[in-house]
């Protein structure tokens, strides 16, 4: 599911595609460039942790690298 959430931590980390949950349990990311060599997923239990996990990732918010 795509909200103003969602939106704002895209907006924050474009190297990514989020999504979170109908119940808002799981939040989750998917790097857009699918020819990256670096990990294509990340699986959070909040937005607070998605955004920890993000921020921990190579290149987290450059679409470039």
């Amino acid at each position: 599911m795509k909200d103003t959430r969602t939106a704002a931590v895209e907006q924050d980390f474009p190297a990514w595609m989020v999504w979170v949950s109908g119940r808002g349990e799981y939040w989750g990311a998917v790097r857009r460039d699918p020819s990256s060599s670096q990990p294509a997923t990340v699986i959070a239990d909040s937005e607070k942790d998605l955004r920890e996990a993000l921020a921990a990732q190579p290149s987290a918010g450059d679409l470039n690298r």
